[in-house]
């Protein structure tokens, strides 16, 4: 496996992950259980832990990348930044989710914690995917080419019953 391979094996984990954790934690805190809040606590950890693979192998991937014609350098590095950003807002989420498993005294307290720093560090894993998906599928930022037809009624606008 390459680089690219890699990046996008893991790439994926982090945003999925920390969403699952969050929706998990979220029901435990509401639902006062503590079996669920602790499962979205090791969810969220998990998810922390990955996003270093993720990022080190984003790295050996834009290398990769930028020898390659017509990749925007200017993405890469936007991409790169919201990455370097997101990346540390999960893992100290994570951390919180850490001590909130072994904190019995200040569990509640640092699981609510890591629920609102984990909302932020999904917030930015999730722009910073958008951004590397952005990298190789153009198609996410162009609009489809105005031909007069529509997916429902490929015969164009006459899609509205007429009275002749």
């Amino acid at each position: 496996m390459n680089p690219i391979q890699i990046h996008l094996l893991f790439n994926h984990i982090p945003v999925i992950g920390s969403l699952c954790a969050l929706l998990i934690l979220s029901f435990g805190l509401l639902r006062k259980s503590d079996p669920i809040r602790k499962t979205g606590l090791v969810v969220l950890v998990v998810s922390a832990v990955f996003a270093l693979p993720t990022s080190k192998s984003g790295e050996a991937a834009e290398e990769k990348l930028e020898e390659w014609p017509g990749v925007s350098h200017d993405l890469l590095h936007e991409h790169e930044e919201a990455a370097e950003l997101a990346t540390p807002l999960l893992l100290l989420a994570g951390g919180l989710g850490l001590v909130a498993l072994f904190w019995a005294q200040r569990a509640l307290l640092f699981s609510v914690l890591a629920l609102g720093l984990g909302l932020i560090g999904f917030g930015a894993m999730a722009r910073a995917a958008h951004l590397g998906g952005l990298i190789r599928h153009p198609e996410l930022t162009q609009s489809a080419p105005d031909s007069g037809q529509n997916e429902m009624n490929p015969e164009g606008s006459g899609d509205r019953e007429t009275d002749d």
